[in-house]
């Protein structure tokens, strides 16, 4: 099953619309985007945490245009 777009990847997920996602939900949806097929919200690795913690802090220095 394909799942295309962040509102379908914050359903699939999470069950919430994209405009409710917390940001260490939506960090972890930008962590597994190289392959998100291989993780879902029930596999931690240590690659997608540390990934997820490097987004979470970057979030704030990013202006959006």
């Amino acid at each position: 099953m394909g799942v295309f777009g962040i509102e379908a990847a914050s359903q699939h997920y999470f069950g919430i619309p994209a405009s409710a996602l917390a940001a260490d939900q939506a960090a972890w949806l930008a962590a597994i985007l190289p392959a998100p097929r291989r993780y879902d919200r029930n596999r931690e690795s240590a690659w997608i945490q540390e990934k997820s913690l490097i987004i979470l802090e970057r979030m704030p220095k990013v202006a959006i245009p």
